[in-house]
C-alpha cells in the first residue's frame, strides 16, 4: 500500500510564500524525473488563503520515501535552503498508508 504525506506550511506573506516556491521548484524536477517510486509531489494552495500551501506526496512504500527520497541530495540542498529562509514557516505534516478504499486516478 502506497505511503502518503500530507505537509501543510502557513507563510507570512505572499512574498514568503514566493521564495519557498523557488526552492522547492527544483526538487519537484529532480523528483519528478530521478524518483520513479514517487508516485505524486504536488504544491496545492489553499482556496481561501495564498498563504497556506500543501505538498502532498505519494511514495509506493515508506521505504521509498527514507531511503530514495529523504537520502537524494536534491532533498538536502532543499531543507538546507529552508534553514536560510528570513522568515519563519509553520509546517504541520502528517503521514498515511492507503488502505485500498475508494479510488485514485
Amino acid at each position: 500500500m502506497a505511503f502518503v504525506l500530507a505537509v501543510n506550511l502557513h507563510f507570512p506573506s505572499e512574498d514568503a510564500k514566493q521564495q519557498f516556491i523557488d526552492i522547492w521548484q527544483p526538487l519537484a524536477e529532480y523528483v519528478k524525473i530521478s524518483e520513479p517510486t514517487t508516485l505524486a509531489f504536488v504544491l496545492l494552495e489553499a482556496d481561501t488563503n495564498p498563504c497556506h500551501l500543501m505538498v502532498y506526496e505519494r511514495y509506493l512504500s515508506r521505504d521509498d520515501y527514507l531511503s530514495i527520497h529523504r537520502a537524494s541530495s536534491a532533498f538536502l540542498q532543499f531543507k538546507a535552503a529552508m534553514v536560510q529562509l528570513p522568515f519563519e514557516v509553520k509546517v504541520e505534516g502528517q503521514s498515511f498508508v492507503e488502505q485500498n478504499v475508494g479510488f485514485m486516478l
